[in-house]
């Protein structure tokens, strides 16, 4: 009891001068109460944030995520050029029709779209310099008819006929038939032809130069038109082409009879075959590209004008090309990456020169070799998934 007397005199005394009750020893059994808590005890649930360079998926997003992979792979001769263009009409199947003179349109015979053959009436002008035309090609006829007679009639009479009247028949007759035709080459040079309807008048017909489709017609009844005002497009639709665009770097390795693969906006999920028929023979300057033009096959759905994008096989170079599919890149801080698998739930973001479009392949030039592995589908959720952590991250440095 003496002993323990000090001590107690000595703890009454620190209490009296406003001391703090001393901590606990080490070992003790000491357990927190309900209202104590961890000053980070908020966080306890979060994943911390993903260290430079990898991914480490929770469990949450573990449920969501379907990863497939991909090989890189490298080919030789692989190499391919993507072009941007449009579906249009082959340079022989497409046609224009213009009135030949001012007229009047006095009958539309086909309306826009319909599909008419070579040679098939469109519709019917009136012109009164055709009708004057075609009055002097019959006077001319029938004064060459007469001087054609005169003449004969006058070699059956023989001796009867002095040699100056034969000689002034023969004469009038030449200068008949030359203004016969000069008759018939006025009419003709007038885009209308040489033949006379019944009755004589000033109507003609102009008539499809190709077997198509009526793309545009502007000519309407009672229409007054001027000369070489254009009056119906025709296009024969069974023969497509797609005028692409190569930049100059990618044209020179572009050949004839290369194949291609063409994808249409307006087609999703739809690819057509193509063959390239002609590579242009100079560069437009202000664009930097040469015209390419590539062959389709017939297909009912096409039209006139649709965006293409066509992947064609250009010139082995000879060295390999690394190549990964276009979906496995990603945007992610700045710079395009990959996901490469490193063990269970675990990704490494790598960082990737990205080189030319090859289709639905992209080029790799730096950051990836040979034989590797990258994520293919999951590859934009585990972005999302980074740029999470990466801000979720910068959030706990603010405690």
């Amino acid at each position: 009891m003496n002993a323990a007397r000090p001590l107690l005199l000595l703890f009454l005394f620190a209490l009296a001068c406003g001391g703090e009750l001393p901590h606990p020893p080490e070992g003790s059994s000491h357990e927190p109460g309900p209202d104590e808590h961890d000053e980070h005890g908020d966080h306890a649930g979060e994943a911390a944030p993903p260290p430079d360079g990898t991914l480490r998926v929770s469990a949450d997003l573990r449920r969501d995520l379907r990863v497939s992979t991909a090989p890189v792979r490298a080919d030789v001769g692989a190499d391919r050029v993507a072009l941007l263009g449009e579906v249009v009409v082959h340079e022989d199947g497409l046609a224009t029709v213009a009135a030949p003179l001012p007229a009047r349109v006095a009958r539309v015979r086909v309306a826009t779209g319909e599909t008419v053959s070579a040679g098939a009436p469109l519709v019917d002008l009136e012109s009164a310099e055709v009708g004057r035309a075609r009055a002097e090609l019959v006077a001319a006829r029938a004064r060459s008819l007469r001087a054609t007679k005169v003449q004969e009639r006058k070699r059956g009479l023989g001796e009867v006929v002095s040699r100056a009247e034969l000689e002034a028949a023969e004469a009038d007759a030449a200068v008949a038939a030359a203004e016969l035709r000069a008759a018939e080459a006025a009419l003709s040079a007038l885009g209308v032809g040489a033949a006379l309807p019944d009755p004589v008048d000033g109507r003609f017909t102009l008539r499809a130069p190709i077997a198509g489709t009526v793309l545009q017609r502007s000519a309407a009844l009672g229409q007054v038109v001027a000369a070489e005002q254009e009056l119906f497009r025709l296009a024969d639709l069974a023969h497509l082409q797609v005028e692409a665009h190569a930049f100059e770097r990618d044209a020179v390795r572009l050949q004839p009879g290369g194949h291609a693969d063409v994808a249409l906006s307006a087609l999703p999920g739809t690819t057509l075959p193509g063959t390239v028929v002609r590579v242009g023979g100079e560069v437009d300057v202000p664009s930097r590209t040469v015209a390419v033009r590539l062959d389709l096959s017939p297909d009912p759905r096409l039209r006139p004008g649709m965006a293409a994008t066509a992947t064609v096989d250009a010139a082995a170079s000879g060295a390999p090309v690394l190549t990964v599919p276009a979906a496995a890149l990603q945007r992610f801080g700045g710079r395009w990456v990959v996901f490469v698998p490193q063990g269970t739930d675990t990704y490494e973001i790598r960082p990737v020169g990205r080189g030319r479009d090859l289709g639905t392949a992209v080029e790799i030039v730096s950051g990836l070799a040979d034989g590797e592995t990258v994520v293919l589908d999951g590859a934009f959720l585990l972005k999302a998934e980074a740029e999470k952590r990466q801000g979720g991250g910068e959030g706990h440095h603010d405690h």
